[in-house]
């Protein structure tokens, strides 16, 4: 954040106008924006050596590489690409042993190897018709 109000204090301290200013305000923003996402970065290498793998090395590097419009085109993209594959969403409950005969209770097609995987609107409907049953139950009773 502190990034953030320097670099709009600077903006306006330049004399620059219109256009010169939205660019200069962009590319200011683009260094932001890129150490934004630094911490999904484990090393940076450069020509097939290791520019550095600590946090702050990689914050200033990336602060560095951002004023290159190709280079934070790819880094996003590349980042981008890696968050998709690399993040999953499950709604699912543990795997667990059956009390009656201690099997592992698997789900099926589950891909993740410690969750069960659940059907929400499924799970939704059938908790749904249980508790329109046990309305009408009591409601005769």
């Amino acid at each position: 954040m502190d990034g953030i109000v320097k670099m709009l204090e600077d903006s306006f301290a330049v004399s620059l106008q219109g256009s010169q200013r939205d660019n200069y305000i962009n590319d200011h923003a683009r260094v932001t924006n890129m150490r934004q996402f630094s911490h999904w970065v484990s090393k940076i290498v450069l020509d097939d050596e290791e520019m550095g793998d600590d946090a702050e090395t990689i914050e200033n590097l990336t602060a560095l590489f951002s004023s290159q419009k190709s280079i934070s085109d790819k880094f996003f993209t590349e980042i981008g690409k890696y968050i998709d594959d690399s993040t999953v969403s499950v709604i699912g409950i543990p795997k667990y042993n059956c009390p009656a005969c201690n099997y592992e209770q698997i789900g099926e097609n589950s891909n993740h190897p410690l969750i069960i995987p659940l059907d929400v609107a499924r799970v939704f409907f059938t908790l749904l018709d249980q508790r329109i049953n046990k309305a009408l139950t009591n409601a005769l009773v």
